[in-house]
């Protein structure tokens, strides 16, 4: 199966090339990678023998979230521990801005034998972490060869997995195999890791540690208010990682609202926040400004955020969220974030994708809307009701509150195992 993995891998990378020509991000994560390996060595050369490196690698920022309650944590513990970060996509290493957590941050480098040999004879990691779905053949079994340990944290299984598709479980079995650790987020991966692993005693259900990582930013913005002056004790929309099927949905029952509620503000997140993204929603909110232009007097009657980074601390100033990618194919995006904050939140219906949106429908932090008509209904009835208000932020808050730990149970495994 390596073999094929490997075959396949070639025959792709001429079709990578000629889509960064076409794709100034896929552009990017070619040209990023092209003196990586002259760079870590460089880097590797100022490590002395009294300090180990963690390899910590995550496909995309969202995967970074997961892996930074854990650095953290590493840091706190082991002062003779050095933590290179890599990147899959451009995406997570372009806008990657904790630069200060870790020690070196860099792509991983493309996964072909002879590049991940190199790659490992130069950085010489004491340890390697993956994040919920990255693994990658030749990274792990080239690893596997020097006996470096391997753990894989918030280990995601779906049941719908390509994973377990007959066509790739025998090579994903070798994989998993491979792990000293695995730290499932739930039963439902518990139960899928089964049919991946004869043994399961490496296998812990520890939770997502996404949970920490929203928590940590609950005690940072919190009391910080990030939204103009003016709407501080106004009720506020925000409507977070958006895509284009979302616009039908939200941009009318926002319309409806801001009529009904004239003191109600909107701010719109696009999932990729781009001109004809921002000129498209003047259509429908003339009275828009954009956030990196943002003046500390200006009181806008809504905001457009053009930026990267800063969606999740913005959650800390609104009142109300609806969360995009529930009307696609893409899967929903990140439901723990403005629950954490406390906002009772709007997803669509294809949500099946986020293990947490649907606890929290369950519980009542959240809702399920299939058109413009449910959004506006329940949201009115909200901003209508103090206190049906103040009851589901409260479910909202309690469900994040009682999902915590997991990068505490993590790092006591990785103490024990002499990890750090």
């Amino acid at each position: 199966m390596l073999f094929i993995y490997n075959i396949l891998l070639l025959l792709a990378a001429p079709g990578l090339y000629i889509a960064g020509l076409f794709s100034p991000k896929i552009w990017q994560g070619i040209v990023g990678r092209k003196n990586v390996l002259r760079d870590i060595a460089q880097w590797r050369e100022t490590i002395t023998d009294q300090h180990t490196v963690i390899l910590i690698n995550c496909a995309s920022l969202g995967e970074y979230e997961q892996a930074k309650p854990l650095i953290e944590k590493i840091r706190k513990y082991s002062a003779k521990t050095r933590v290179a970060l890599s990147f899959v996509s451009p995406s997570g290493f372009m806008n990657f801005k904790d630069r200060d957590l870790v020690d070196l941050v860099f792509y991983l480098p493309f996964d072909l034998p002879w590049t991940i040999r190199r790659f490992l004879d130069i950085l010489r990691p004491s340890a390697i972490i993956n994040t919920s779905y990255d693994m990658w053949g030749n990274l792990m079994i080239q690893a596997d060869r020097r006996q470096i340990p391997q753990y894989l944290i918030s280990a995601r299984v779906r049941t719908s997995s390509s994973k377990l598709q007959f066509y790739t479980i025998r090579f994903y079995r070798k994989l998993y195999k491979i792990y000293k650790r695995i730290f499932a987020v739930s039963m439902e991966d518990y139960n899928n890791l089964r049919k991946l692993l004869s043994n399961m005693e490496n296998v812990t259900i520890t939770g997502d540690t996404r949970y920490d990582q929203v928590e940590e930013r609950h005690r940072k913005f919190n009391n910080k208010h990030l939204l103009p002056v003016a709407w501080k004790d106004k009720p506020v929309f925000i409507l977070g990682s958006l895509h284009r099927e979302d616009l039908q949905v939200v941009f009318p029952a926002m319309q409806k609202l801001e009529n009904k509620y004239p003191d109600l503000h909107v701010v719109i997140v696009p999932h990729e926040p781009i001109n004809g993204n921002y000129e498209e929603t003047c259509q429908y909110f003339p009275d828009t400004v954009l956030y990196s232009q943002l003046m500390p007097k200006t009181n806008p009657k809504n905001i457009f955020v053009d930026t990267i980074g800063d969606l999740a601390s913005l959650y800390f100033s609104s009142s109300l969220a609806y969360v995009g990618g529930g009307f696609g194919k893409t899967g929903l995006h990140n439901v723990m974030e403005p629950a954490v904050a406390g906002l009772p939140t709007f997803v669509g219906p294809y949500n099946q994708n986020s293990l947490e949106a649907q606890a929290l429908i369950r519980e009542g932090g959240a809702f399920i809307v299939r058109n413009s008509d449910e959004l506006y209904g329940i949201a009115s009835s909200l901003l209508a009701d103090p206190d049906q208000y103040s009851k589901i932020s409260q479910i909202a808050r309690a469900y994040i509150t009682r999902s915590l730990g997991a990068s505490d149970k993590i790092i006591t495994i990785l103490k024990n195992d002499q990890i750090i």
